[in-house]
C-alpha cells in the first residue's frame, strides 16, 4: 500500500453561505468516500472558507495529487490547486512536532 501524503487544495470562490459551505462538504465527503471504495487512497479531512479573501482550502491524505484533484472536479470546484503539506502543531509538552522544542517568547511589559 503507498504511502499517504497530506495535501491542501485550494481555489477562489465567491460569496458561499452557510448552506454552500454544507453542502460543498457533503459533496467532498461523499468523492472522496466513493472513490476509495473504488480503489483510490484518498479521505477529505476539514475544509476552512476565508470570506474576506473569498479563498477556500481544504485538508486531505492521498497517495497522489491528482487523486485530490479529482474529488475536487467531482465536487463542481475549479480551478483547484493542490499542494503536498508538512503539518505541524503542538503537542501537550510544549514541544512542536518534529522541531523539538519551542524557543521562548520574550514579553516585554509595558
Amino acid at each position: 500500500m503507498p504511502e499517504l501524503t497530506t495535501y491542501v487544495a485550494e481555489c477562489a470562490v465567491c460569496g458561499l453561505d452557510r448552506n454552500d459551505l454544507r453542502d460543498l462538504h457533503a459533496a467532498l465527503e461523499l468523492a472522496s468516500t466513493r472513490l476509495s471504495a473504488a480503489g483510490a487512497q484518498v479521505a477529505y479531512l476539514r475544509s476552512s472558507y476565508l470570506p474576506d479573501v473569498e479563498r477556500w482550502a481544504a485538508v486531505f491524505v492521498a497517495d497522489e495529487p491528482d487523486v485530490v484533484l479529482h474529488v475536487a472536479h467531482i465536487a463542481q470546484l475549479s480551478p483547484v490547486t493542490v499542494h503536498r503539506v508538512i503539518e505541524l502543531g503542538v503537542t501537550g509538552d510544549g514541544r512542536s512536532e518534529n522541531l523539538g522544542p519551542r524557543a521562548p517568547v520574550e514579553r516585554s511589559s509595558s
